[in-house]
């Protein structure tokens, strides 16, 4: 998903106001800054006795490696404590929790951890479980975190002195071959995410971009922009704005409409072998009918579910076990995560308390900001 992360959609007002109080924080240092920890190796206990390798990274590791057998067990299983508690010198937890994405890649899980008084972090935790370590932390708003074949990319903005956002997306590798590399600078909040084995996608105020993962000048695919999913070679955008779902070949070409009347549609994803996203409702009282739209081409968008219970969508994720919806990530503690069969039906909740998730085969991971990182086999 990517395994990706993001804020996505009609933001909620803590939201807004969490996002804004994090962009402040910025505001006398210009552009935003990556830092790597002076000790790579340095770690965190979690009060057990683990001899888990806790390095930030794995040299020779560089495939996603699923957790398998007891690391993903059937029922919920710990995999670290609520780490977020011991990352302030006396304990503390006021103001600072575990952001909404997370990705598995090499063996480990990457998850974001976001402050409202100072920089947030990138940190990492093995799959076995075990200590947690820090890979990078970040002086701007957070705004997405994907896993790519060769690393962690990760989506940072902030605001300068005259008002306006800017930021870069910056790939840390998983075999530790050198500094962090800049992929691409972004323009204003970024909207979208997406990676294949070559490049990585990106929507900001200036439209789509493509940038090489192995570092070159990025490519400009469309001036629309969205969130971003790919699917069948192209690059597809969820325009929440236009109500509208586009497609464009990842190399460049024709932007091609593949739907519309797509009310604030978001998170275009493959589901087999066919196109899903979730659409929301009108608003009212505090509550929507969140839709999985499903497209077989040539045949027109279905609607794999519709309900209530799906209201406020931040994420959605796809495999054998069906879809995988975080509700409300956004508004701690409120956060849960909903299973949706692959054929429609009724939504059930799989984690509750959750302030992210990614899901990586059959394995689900999830944060909890009370109880620490979970992990459960959602798939037979």
């Amino acid at each position: 998903m990517f395994s990706d992360r993001m804020r996505r959609g009609k933001p909620s007002p803590v939201t807004t106001a969490l996002a804004a109080v994090a962009l402040a924080m910025c505001l006398g240092c210009g552009r935003h800054a990556l830092t790597v920890p002076d000790d790579a190796s340095a770690t965190v206990d979690d009060g057990s006795d683990s001899d888990h390798e806790s390095d930030v990274c794995d040299a020779g590791l560089s495939d996603n490696v699923d957790a398998g057998g007891a690391a993903c067990p059937r029922t919920p299983t710990k995999l670290v404590g609520p780490f977020w508690l011991a990352m302030e010198p006396d304990g503390g937890a006021t103001g600072f929790g575990p952001g909404s994405n997370v990705a598995v890649g090499a063996g480990a899980l990457y998850l974001t951890v976001v402050s409202l008084d100072g920089p947030g972090s990138v940190w990492r935790v093995p799959l076995a479980g075990g200590s947690f370590s820090l890979v990078a932390r970040t002086l701007g708003l957070e705004q997405g975190m994907l896993s790519t074949p060769v690393g962690i990319a990760l989506a940072d903005s902030s605001i300068a002195r005259d008002g306006g956002v800017s930021g870069s997306v910056v790939l840390f590798p998983f075999n530790c071959s050198g500094e962090p590399l800049t992929l691409a600078t972004t323009q204003g909040n970024v909207t979208g995410l997406a990676a294949d084995a070559e490049n990585v996608y990106v929507a900001d105020a200036t439209g789509t971009r493509s940038a090489p993962l192995a570092s070159g000048a990025s490519a400009l695919l469309t001036a629309r922009a969205g969130t971003l999913g790919l699917f069948a070679g192209n690059v597809v955008i969820a325009d929440a704005t236009a109500s509208e779902i586009l497609a464009v070949p990842v190399g460049g070409g024709v932007l091609t409409t593949l739907a519309s009347g797509q009310s604030s549609a978001t998170d275009p994803i493959a589901c087999g072998d066919a196109l899903c996203w979730m659409t929301t409702g009108p608003i009212m009282f505090e509550s929507a009918v969140v839709s999985i739209i499903r497209l077989a081409a040539p045949a027109p968008p279905t609607t794999i579910v519709a309900s209530a219970d799906l209201y406020w969508p931040v994420h959605l994720a796809y495999g054998d076990a069906g879809f995988f919806v975080g509700v409300g990530v956004d508004i701690l503690p409120a956060g849960h995560i909903e299973q949706v069969p692959a054929t429609g039906g009724s939504a059930t909740t799989v984690a509750n308390m959750t302030a992210g998730f990614a899901l990586n085969g059959d394995c689900l991971y999830w944060t909890d900001p009370q109880n620490g990182v979970f992990t459960m086999r959602v798939g037979d």
